[in-house]
């Protein structure tokens, strides 16, 4: 009896031993959730369109880039369907979604660091299943390049910036 209490215990203590040390490793798929959940990748209604996205919107049919005494963006009608125009200003162009949008973390590309401070780099984009079928195309290809640093804090890791 006795040695089966010992071989229980025993059992018991290897367990929470992986448990506790699994809890040092900051996975990607974790570094992953924790850059998806600050304010940088939450639902939002503004977007801002780069000059490569300005330029495949107006090959599609949604914007028009009008000349004049001022230069300005104009929506087409296939283009008021998805967007309202918020901002024209110095060549950015803030566009209100009708629906809200929010970006997506594609891959962690590398986790460097020790047990109390990491970096993780990552590729990020829109995420277009937000987006209707046809304005799909104009963002695919468009990804971004990011890093984030995380500490170890004794209930996990934190995103300390990004």
């Amino acid at each position: 009896m006795r040695r089966k209490t010992i071989g229980q215990f025993a059992m018991m203590f290897l367990v929470a031993l992986c448990l506790g040390c699994s809890g040092n490793n900051l996975t990607r798929d974790r570094a992953q959730e924790l850059i998806e959940a600050t304010k940088k990748f939450q639902p939002t209604s503004q977007l801002t369109l780069t000059d490569q996205e300005f330029e495949a919107g107006q090959k599609a049919g949604y914007f028009i880039y009008a000349r004049g005494e001022w230069q300005y963006c104009k929506l087409t009608p296939q283009g008021q369907a998805f967007f309202g125009i918020e901002h024209l200003y110095a060549g950015a162009i803030i566009l209100r979604t009708k629906t809200p949008v929010r970006l997506k973390v594609l891959e962690i590309t590398g986790i460097v660091g020790n047990d109390t401070a990491k970096e993780a780099r990552y590729v990020y984009g829109l995420n277009l299943d937000d987006f209707p079928e046809g304005l799909r195309p104009i963002f695919q290809d468009l990804h971004q390049k990011g890093v984030a640093d995380f500490r170890k804090y004794d209930d996990g890791w934190r995103v300390e910036s990004h």
